[in-house]
């Protein structure tokens, strides 16, 4: 009898393992859970390869929970991640809800992209600016094309191809959103890495995406904007009109028609785009651009022009009185330093040239006359008879109704006799005013690389 109660509780004690090993494997496969194991939320991890895992762009993490790593950002770029590397380019690529933290700054003359944002050495003569760059590269005197530049010292340095500029780093994007190689042929939309901001390209099949496709102010920015969005085009259903700032960072001015790069921006008509920016002097106006040149103007809101769409957080400046004449613009953690005082006197844009390359402030004696893209970021578009913040950049005194008016570094390429200009008065940026004809006489505010 004592042998068969020993049988007994031996097979008692194998079914009760049994029993409890079952039990485990329930528990287990009811609630995802992996003991021991951290690596997903809430200590929840599923094979990689299991249905419902998403990883679209390829990197390795998931769109779903429980998929073995920590949710993918954005399942559309294998450049964002949560094991990605920071790149100073206005995007959170290491999913960790900051943008560029940590980055390192660049290093001048040393022929390294130091802080990751794909451009070498731009902090030697502009600092971490978040203007992007105008295009221009010649160099013109009052009547013609200079080859070489001037250097420095010489008549007419510190123009606006002087000195290398950040450029606008593009990408390329398909129907999908999904970023492309840059030998792409076909592609639906482009990043502007400096900006964030993704645009529209136009195309000439006649879908709404056509390139001869106008409209009014009104219907640019609400039916266009509409069916963009209830088609969900590139997956997205945040696509509006950009401002008129927003439109200007993608422009150049190497030439004309059209003012843009159209390696990134193919169909691009030589003519007048919508901006969602109103004339705060005339609710019926509001600003476009016309990439036949680059010029800034107000129409009439039941004009019919070309729409582009664009999606993405726009940025606001922030500004930072140095207490010591002056002022420090600051957008998406990039900056520009200017002059808190323009110049007292109206000059020729030569002379300008010169008034800013002579100037010493503040322990600064880097300063030049801005380029088109530089001032125009000057504006506010919310005021008019002074379309700046005075706040920080108080009224000059009145010499002229030209007093308004502002030069900039960049000459106008299409007649190298005149320069790009804006007229504070109410932020119109045209064309170029004659160089050297009296009239035209105009004031400067200097300004130079960030912090």
């Amino acid at each position: 009898m004592k042998h068969i109660s020993e049988i007994f509780n031996k097979v008692r004690s194998v079914f009760f393992v049994m029993m409890t090993g079952l039990l485990l494997v329930i528990l287990v496969g009811t609630s995802g859970c992996s003991f021991g194991d951290s690596s997903g939320p809430g200590n929840s991890v599923q094979k990689e390869d299991s249905v419902g895992c998403t990883d679209n762009d390829g990197d390795g993490f998931y769109v779903e929970e429980g998929c073995g790593k920590r949710l993918d950002c954005d399942d559309r770029d294998p450049t964002i991640n949560p094991q990605a590397k920071e790149f100073c380019v206005g995007i959170d690529n290491d999913c960790d809800g900051l943008v560029d933290e940590d980055c390192l700054p660049e290093v001048c003359d040393d022929g390294i992209d130091n802080d990751g944002d794909g451009i070498n050495d731009e902090a030697c003569l502009l600092g971490n600016s978040f203007v992007s760059d105008t295009g221009q590269t010649r160099c013109y005197d009052t009547i013609y094309f200079l080859y070489p530049c001037p250097s420095p010292g010489e008549d007419f340095y510190g123009q606006d191809a002087c000195y290398a500029t950040i450029s606008s780093p593009f990408t390329r994007l398909d129907a999908g959103g999904f970023p492309l190689t840059k030998d792409a042929l076909n592609w639906a939309m482009v990043r502007d890495n400096l900006t964030g901001l993704i645009w529209e390209v136009k195309t000439e099949d006649g879908t709404i995406h056509d390139k001869n496709l106008v409209s009014d102010w009104d219907r640019a920015g609400d039916a266009f904007m509409a069916q963009l969005n209830d088609e969900n085009f590139g997956g997205f259903s945040d696509w509006r009109l950009p401002t008129i700032k927003e439109l200007n960072s993608i422009a150049n001015f190497i030439g004309r028609s059209p003012a843009i790069n159209t390696d990134f921006f193919p169909n691009t008509i030589d003519a007048s785009y919508w901006s969602a920016t109103m004339n705060a002097a005339d609710a019926s106006s509001a600003w476009s651009l016309d990439f036949d040149d680059g010029g800034i103007v107000k129409n009439d809101k039941q004009k019919n022009f070309s729409v582009r769409a664009v999606r993405g957080i726009g940025s606001s400046p922030i500004y930072t009185d140095n207490g010591d004449g002056t002022v420090t613009v600051t957008e998406n953690g990039k900056h520009l330093m200017w002059a808190r005082d323009s110049s007292s006197e109206a000059m020729t844009w030569q002379d300008a040239l010169r008034y800013c390359q002579d100037m010493t402030l503040a322990g600064y004696s880097d300063w030049r006359m801005p380029n088109i893209k530089e001032l125009r970021s000057l504006v506010d578009y919310g005021r008019y008879q002074q379309a700046i913040n005075e706040n920080y950049f108080p009224k000059t005194s009145s010499i002229s109704y030209y007093s308004n008016i502002f030069w900039s570094s960049t000459t106008h390429a299409p007649d190298a006799s005149s320069a790009w200009f804006v007229h504070f008065d109410s932020g119109n940026s045209p064309s170029g005013v004659d160089k050297t004809y009296m009239y035209a006489n105009a004031l400067v505010r200097p300004v130079r690389g960030g912090l």
